[in-house]
């Protein structure tokens, strides 16, 4: 069966580069309905827990969330802990659609942040997990939102977004502070497209702050792997804490339009 089509683009914020300020819950932590342990939401779980509404909101989770309704909207969140702080069973193949998660915190995850598909981020702080902070599959838009200190597992090679197969993803607006060598951390590559599972295409990394990394962004395609198409890396601002260089591009056509250096606006 055909993909599901992607969701619409939200809009930037008016604010300009994201920060702890930006993003995240509306409510305090304090005050939110707690749901403790490892949550997998089904309709069922939507019926006992949330009055059946597909919008849950003021909740923090204690483990893992794992989706697996369609058409689920998690706002003003926080959600600490678990191998993934939200997964839709990308891993399955039979990921849940129509995921939208809004003003939410996620740390502290053992493994990564998100690991999804079919899904709308916005206006998340992702930080202080083991592993990468977004596992982008098919059909995501990650908007707005700011992403730092990853990698606290040692050699864990953490990215900030890491596609390793899939179409139809979106990265703009968002604010990646991982700079190379940070104490404790193992940032890798800031945003990586590799065809280790199979063809990119369609994705477009768009007026996002990007600082760090190895390469702060990598496209390649792994020998003997099938192609990258329809990559569009266009009008970033880029740190200079990297390991070797801004950006490596091996085996791809990428169309590169206004990147700029974040400290004094030349063009890369």
């Amino acid at each position: 069966t055909p993909d599901p089509e992607p969701e619409p683009e939200p809009e930037p914020l008016p604010g300009g580069r994201p920060s702890a300020a930006t993003t995240g819950p509306i409510t305090p932590e304090s005050q939110m309905t707690v749901v403790s342990g490892s949550t997998t939401i089904t309709d069922a779980w939507l019926q006992q827990h949330n009055n059946g509404s597909r919008v849950i909101e003021g909740r923090k989770f204690t483990g893992q969330v794992t989706v697996a309704a369609d058409n689920v909207t998690i706002r003003d969140f926080v959600i600490v802990g678990g191998m993934y702080n939200v997964y839709n069973n990308v891993f399955t193949g039979n990921p849940s659609t129509g995921l939208v998660l809004q003003d939410g915190e996620l740390r502290n995850a053992s493994a990564s942040g998100l690991a999804v598909s079919n899904t709308v981020a916005e206006r998340l702080h992702i930080h202080h997990t083991a592993a990468d902070a977004v596992k982008a599959f098919s059909n995501v838009v990650l908007a707005d939102s700011y992403i730092h200190h990853l990698g606290y597992r040692e050699g864990s090679h953490s990215d900030g977004v890491q596609m390793v197969g899939g179409r139809n993803v979106t990265i703009r607006g968002n604010n990646f502070e991982m700079r190379y060598q940070e104490p404790g951390y193992t940032n890798s590559q800031v945003i990586i497209l590799k065809t280790d599972n199979g063809a990119i295409s369609n994705v477009h990394v768009d007026r996002n702050w990007i600082n760090g990394g190895g390469f702060s962004i990598q496209v390649v395609r792994k020998d003997g792997a099938e192609g990258l198409s329809d990559i569009r890396i266009t009008d970033n601002r880029f740190g200079r804490d990297y390991q070797f260089g801004p950006m490596r591009i091996s085996g791809a056509e990428v169309t590169r339009t206004g990147n700029v250096w974040d400290d004094n606006g030349q063009p890369l």
